[in-house]
């Protein structure tokens, strides 16, 4: 018998062995209701003789509903964070605390965030801070182009990366740099004597 599916779906694999579908449910066309219409057909003899075949055909049609869960899912704040970092030549990498997700809480593993899958952190006005770039969910400061002793009022935004339509929440970072000149000033280089003025009286009997 041959079996063949009406339109080729790029997410739906039928294997004609075992006569059962593969749905690959991570790919974003998969989600919401889909419909499949499935031919089959099969020849068989005329009449006793076997002189001649007839096709005899049949289809059935369904419906696949792909139900993804993480599309209303809510993002939870995280608190906020402070960091504070001497200058020095490299490059400095602080970690990003990750917000869990509600769905997250309740599918997979239960951990809050492995289920809906990865965040995407973004630095608010980056270009008000250039020497500072996010790379996934760390942060990189370049404190040898930062300004000496200040504090800086950062604000992150975390969304998913495969579900960008939900609502993306805010971490609130206050970074502060310790610049190289105030702790240049500190360091004893060299000790210079001190100039003093003697005043020196005799005493002639």
């Amino acid at each position: 018998m041959k079996v063949t599916i009406e339109k080729v779906i790029t997410y739906l694999a039928h294997n004609t062995e075992s006569k059962d579908f593969t749905i690959y449910t991570e790919s974003p066309d998969a989600r919401g209701i889909n419909y499949v219409t499935v031919k089959g057909s099969i020849f068989v003899p005329s009449d006793w003789t076997k002189a001649s075949v007839q096709e005899i055909k049949t289809q059935v049609s369904f419906f696949i509903v792909v139900k993804n869960d993480c599309k209303f899912t809510v993002l939870k704040p995280s608190s906020a964070m402070s960091l504070q970092a001497n200058a020095q030549p490299d490059p400095l990498v602080f970690e990003l605390s990750t917000p869990q997700d509600s769905v997250s809480f309740e599918k997979g593993n239960g951990d809050g965030f492995t289920f809906c899958g990865e965040r995407v952190f973004t630095l608010v006005q980056a270009e008000l801070f250039p020497w500072i770039s996010i790379n996934k969910n760390k942060l990189v400061v370049d404190t040898s182009a930062s300004q000496s002793i200040k504090e800086f009022k950062l604000e992150v935004s975390v969304t998913l990366k495969s579900f960008p339509a939900v609502t993306p929440v805010s971490l609130a970072v206050t970074l502060v740099i310790v610049g190289q000149k105030e702790e240049a000033a500190c360091q004893i280089m060299s000790l210079t004597p001190p100039k003093l003025r003697f005043e020196l009286i005799y005493f002639i009997n």
